[in-house]
C-alpha cells in the first residue's frame, strides 16, 4: 500500500481509463510488417535467390498475398522480381484520439509545434504493436508514429502515441484542423 496514493485509488484510475477508452474511443488500424515469404505467384530461382519471373501460382494460393496475377515476359507483379513478399498484419485497436493544432500550449512542452499531429492513448498491452507499426490509420488518414510514452500510477497502464499525418500524395499534406 502506498503512503500518498492508496491501492483503491490505483484501481479506480485503471478502471476509469479502461472505461473512457471503451465509451469514448474509436478503432485505429495499426499496420505491422510481418515475415518475408517466397512469392506464391512465380517460381523461385534457387541459384540467384530471387524470382525466375515465370508465372506459376501455388495451389492453394495463400489468402495473405495479392494475386494470383498472370504475367508473361516481364517481372512478377506481386513481388516485383525479388521473389519475396512481406506480409502485413492489420490490427484494430480501440484508442482515445486527440487532434493537435499548431500553437496548442499543452503540446508545445512536448516539442510538438507543427500541424497535422495526432495523440492517441491505448492500453499498455499494445505497446509492441505501436513500436513495430509501419503506419497507423486514424479515421481513414494514414499517419506515422513519431514518439511513444508510457503512462500510469505505480503500474504502467496505457501507452500515449504521437502520430504525424503521412504525406499520402507527395507534395500535399492534410490539415487536421478541418476534421
Amino acid at each position: 500500500m502506498g503512503l500518498l496514493v492508496p491501492d483503491e485509488f490505483i484501481s479506480i484510475y485503471k478502471s476509469t481509463l479502461t472505461a473512457m477508452r471503451e465509451d469514448l474511443g474509436r478503432f485505429v488500424k495499426v499496420h505491422i510488417p510481418g515475415k518475408q515469404t517466397k512469392c506464391a505467384n512465380c517460381l523461385w530461382d534457387p541459384i540467384n535467390k530471387r524470382s525466375s519471373n515465370v508465372y506459376s501460382p501455388r495451389t492453394p494460393y495463400p489468402t495473405t498475398m495479392a494475386g494470383p496475377i498472370e504475367f508473361k515476359n516481364t517481372t512478377c507483379p506481386v513481388c516485383n522480381g525479388t521473389g519475396l513478399v512481406t506480409t502485413e498484419t492489420i490490427k484494430s485497436i480501440k484508442c482515445l484520439i486527440r487532434w493537435l493544432k499548431k500553437g496548442d500550449k499543452d503540446f508545445e512542452m512536448f516539442g510538438i509545434n507543427d500541424d497535422n499531429y495526432f495523440q492517441i492513448k491505448a492500453d499498455i498491452k499494445y505497446i509492441k504493436d505501436f513500436q513495430n507499426a509501419r503506419k497507423v490509420v486514424i479515421d481513414g488518414q494514414p499517419t506515422e508514429v513519431q514518439r511513444i510514452n508510457k503512462r500510469g500510477l505505480r503500474d504502467l497502464v496505457q501507452v500515449v502515441v504521437w502520430c504525424k499525418v503521412s504525406q499520402w500524395n507527395p507534395g500535399t499534406t492534410t490539415d487536421v484542423s478541418k476534421f
